[in-house]
């Protein structure tokens, strides 16, 4: 029989849920102590992340040389610029895999004027999108890194092409693909095993609470209720605005920002080249 906190640890690694209901319960391991929510999950390091973003694998994924998979060509060279977008999009967003897997090329444009990705169920078949809960359908602005790498476009030429998916080769099962890229990078760049997927969306969460960004502005870009009896049933939800000045907060140093740039010598990078003017990880940029 499949004890209660089994099946919650399989919830947790398939990003069901974002924390355990069994954590605290009377008879979980708490090692002397009750678990914090923070603490059921940990934050991806800037050393592991540089670790991982400094290894061949990846480094080979961001110049479009191709992917660390099982891959055939000609897939592996789309294949790279796929996992390459996804994974940038987990680091400056803050969105579950699934939520990054499912994306619309028409998921990701412009509203009042900030470049916004649309976090939205859709029952259209064959194209399929969900989320977890009604607190899950967000617009989450795009940090200017984003727009500075080319994620623009990347996206145009998914328009054009009319492809119903902004990651077809990536969207299968979730993006179960995404996972093993992921783990397939950390494995091969040394980095810790407490490095996972979904410690980036702690990451994100960690830049925000470190910038002082209140709570119920956190939750509505990580698509969680707000349990604020005050901000949560008498509050409105930001606008996107408002939600672009609060994603500035996440700042990768610089020397941690430079590797997601694809190298010069690239033939192929996974967007256009950046635009000149600062280097990633400073603030300002594009809009």
């Amino acid at each position: 029989m499949v004890t209660a906190g089994s099946f919650f640890a399989y919830c947790l690694a398939a990003e069901w849920l974002d924390r355990s209901p069994a954590a605290n319960l009377p008879g979980a391991p708490t090692r002397g102590r009750r678990v914090r929510p923070d603490e059921e999950r940990e934050a991806v390091s800037d050393a592991d992340l540089a670790l991982i973003l400094g290894g061949e694998a990846f480094r080979q994924l961001r110049d479009g040389v191709g992917a660390p998979s099982r891959a055939r060509q000609p897939e592996r060279e789309a294949a790279a610029r796929e996992l390459y977008w996804a994974m940038l999009l987990l680091v400056y967003t803050g969105a579950r895999r699934g939520e990054v897997a499912q994306l619309w090329p028409s998921d990701i444009d412009e509203v009042d004027g900030v470049p916004c990705v649309s976090i939205a169920p859709s029952g259209e078949k064959g194209a399929e999108k969900a989320v977890k809960s009604r607190a899950g359908v967000r617009l989450v602005p795009l940090h200017s890194d984003l727009l500075e790498l080319g994620l623009l476009d990347y996206v145009a030429v998914a328009k054009r092409s009319g492809r119903r998916r902004l990651f077809p080769w990536a969207a299968t099962r979730e993006g179960e693909r995404i996972s093993k890229l992921w783990e397939t990078l950390r494995e091969q760049s040394g980095a810790s095993r407490k490095a996972t997927l979904h410690g980036l969306r702690h990451r994100f969460a960690t830049h925000l609470k470190h910038a002082g960004v209140e709570e119920a502005r956190i939750a509505q870009l990580l698509g969680h209720a707000n349990v604020s009896l005050t901000t949560g049933r008498y509050g409105k939800r930001y606008d996107v605005r408002r939600l672009a000045e609060t994603v500035t907060a996440v700042r990768n140093r610089e020397e941690l920002a430079e590797l997601f740039r694809p190298s010069r010598s690239s033939s192929e990078p996974p967007g256009s080249p950046p635009t000149p003017g600062r280097r990633l990880g400073e603030p300002g940029g594009a809009r």
